[in-house]
């Protein structure tokens, strides 16, 4: 790029498409991890966003000392979530007609964000696309702040009734406005199968409106709003769903939706849109059966210390860190359902983490002499292994209690 004010594209740029390329690259089809990584950026740039200090993606950067300013999670994180929802919306084939006249023009040449969006709304006009990529690029790029969308669902008799879709702007980001994007929605039935996909496209200039197609049709068990993450905003899970992932989360085929509902549900913390106490539930309840690596890192690390150490009671902390211990020592790792020694070894690490009763450390001492880990029937766990840097938690532990 020319100047640091458009430099967030080259970086924006680089991690969308290589998740794009590790998903469908010849060869990598062994690496299914590519979106779960995604969701990480993504909703980094989520939580960047909803805080009094966000900024557009474009801003002005005046001399080069400012540009450290600029290297978060919103250049990073909502700028690659911007490229992937113009992905969605406008199509693989407006990019791959934008990409190789744009390449073709600056070969080996600095370029401007001006060059890029140029020749991408040159792309859609090719392809007859009505929707102007500039005008819409601008919404984005420009202003600060996400949006809020939620469903309101009204049901009667196992039949869709009313599917509304409600939308704001988040008070956060100057000249943040309502915004077009288009993105899932997935319909479960009492198996958690997949059994609809539909498609919902935003307007800039409507807060809410109605799915009428969706009137007079079969009622699912649950509904997962953004599915596939190509949306970007602050999602709300209405509430019968939630009753619905509070009991079947699990079962779930796709840990990418499973790892992206927990993200979902983290950031449904911040307005008060979910207890942390519910969330605590969900996942005690939820995690006994689970044992994708990725899913188990986002509740074990993220989602699991946040609720207890900031959205649960001080009177509730040291009983809701003793059920964590116990959920995880007698429910997920004694059941020995995960086959992978990098993810127990993480299960491990969180569980020692969560010790805080008398009667924990005496266990974690226990380990750290015995140099194996027991369940509390007393036994042993072949596949669970105490590690150096487990040895050296376990310390920390007990001595700074």
């Amino acid at each position: 790029m020319k100047w640091w004010d458009d430099l967030w594209l080259n970086e924006a740029f680089a991690n969308f498409v290589s998740y794009l390329c590790l998903d469908e690259a010849e060869g990598l089809e062994e690496y299914t991890a590519a979106w779960s990584i995604f969701l990480v950026t993504s909703f980094r740039g989520l939580a960047t966003d909803q805080q009094s200090t966000t900024h557009p993606i474009s801003v002005e950067v005046p001399d080069s000392d400012a540009a450290d300013d600029i290297f978060d999670g919103i250049s990073y994180g909502k700028g690659a979530a911007f490229l992937n929802q113009a992905f969605f919306l406008f199509g693989r084939e407006v990019f791959l007609i934008g990409l190789a006249s744009y390449f073709k023009e600056y070969a080996f040449q600095n370029t401007q964000l001006a060059d890029f969006v140029r020749h991408m709304s040159n792309a859609a006009a090719t392809l007859k696309i009505e929707r102007d990529f500039a005008q819409w690029a601008r919404t984005w790029l420009q202003s600060a702040g996400c949006n809020i969308i939620w469903h309101e669902i009204e049901e009667e008799a196992g039949v869709i009734k009313k599917f509304t879709v409600h939308q704001k702007a988040h008070v956060h980001g100057i000249g943040n406005q309502l915004r077009i994007q288009k993105y899932k929605c997935a319909f479960y039935d009492e198996d958690m199968k997949i059994i609809k996909e539909i498609d919902i496209l935003t307007k800039s200039d409507q807060a809410s409106f109605e799915l009428e197609e969706l009137a007079g049709t079969k009622a699912p068990f649950a509904y997962h709003i953004n599915y596939r993450n190509y949306g970007f905003a602050k999602f709300i899970i209405d509430d019968k769903s939630l009753d619905a992932f509070q009991t079947r989360l699990s079962k779930i085929e796709d840990s990418l939706s499973r790892r992206q509902l927990y993200y979902i549900m983290w950031d449904m913390l911040r307005l008060n849109d979910l207890s942390g106490a519910r969330l605590l539930d969900i996942c005690k309840t939820q995690l006994m059966d689970e044992t994708a690596v990725d899913v188990l890192t986002t509740a074990l690390h993220g989602v699991i210390p946040v609720c207890i150490e900031t959205y649960c009671p001080l009177e509730a902390y040291e009983a809701a860190q003793h059920d964590i211990f116990e959920l995880l020592l007698d429910g997920v790792l004694t059941k020995g359902a995960i086959e992978d020694s990098a993810t127990r070894h993480s299960v491990l690490t969180a569980l020692i983490d969560s010790a805080r009763s008398e009667d924990h450390y005496v266990v974690l001492m226990k380990w750290f002499e015995q140099g194996f880990v027991t369940n509390s029937k007393g036994d042993q766990l072949q596949d669970v292994e105490i590690s150096a840097t487990h040895k050296h938690s376990i310390i920390v532990s007990v001595w700074s209690s």
